[in-house]
């Protein structure tokens, strides 16, 4: 369904009167198809206020704040990753496997009931 949307999508515009219409924003005639036709159909709707069209055109230019924070929000989360893995490492004597040893023996002496914690 993806590929044949993509195909669809890519192929020329058959009606002239809206391969005119989307040739009227400047565009190069390479440029001109559906997915075009389906962008300046939008774009018109969402300069006559339609809010669901702007959404639309926003989320297609990459621009959703909900999408951008996520984003951010993965970044952030890579980055304490990669702070906590560097600091575990140093407190574990520099390598990943001295960090796994000392988890390891973490793990085993709170089994043990040697340490809560």
């Amino acid at each position: 369904m993806k590929k044949a949307a993509q195909l669809l999508m890519g192929l020329d515009i058959k009606s002239p009167k809206l391969q005119e219409q989307v040739k009227g924003y400047g565009l190069e005639d390479e440029d001109v198809n559906n997915q075009m036709a389906v962008l300046v159909s939008m774009f018109v709707q969402a300069t006559k206020g339609n809010v669901r069209a702007a959404e639309f055109i926003r989320d297609t230019m990459g621009e959703n704040p909900e999408t951008l924070y996520k984003m951010e929000e993965l970044k952030q989360r890579k980055r304490e990753f990669e702070y906590q893995k560097q600091k575990d490492r140093e407190q574990a004597g520099g390598t990943e496997n001295d960090a796994l040893k000392a988890w390891a023996e973490k793990v085993k002496s709170m089994r043990e009931g040697g340490d809560s914690g």
